[in-house]
């Protein structure tokens, strides 16, 4: 299960962003990974979205 402030690997970077690490936000209903200024549905990655940490434990994987 993925919620609110964790930190997500998916399988490949999404070129638009170019990474594939993305902290995920929970807004309207719905789950999205932010990275910057970008906003996507977390349904779009979630099939290959792994949980590899948290907002507030590990920010590191993060920060730009």
């Amino acid at each position: 299960k993925i919620f609110e402030g964790d930190i997500v690997k998916t399988e490949q970077i999404i070129p638009v962003l170019g990474t594939n690490i993305f902290a995920v936000e929970y807004a309207h209903g719905n789950y999205f990974i932010r990275y910057n200024s970008a906003v996507l549905s977390l349904f779009s990655v979630n099939e290959s979205a792994e949980v590899i940490g948290n907002i507030y434990d590990n920010p590191e994987l993060i920060e730009g």
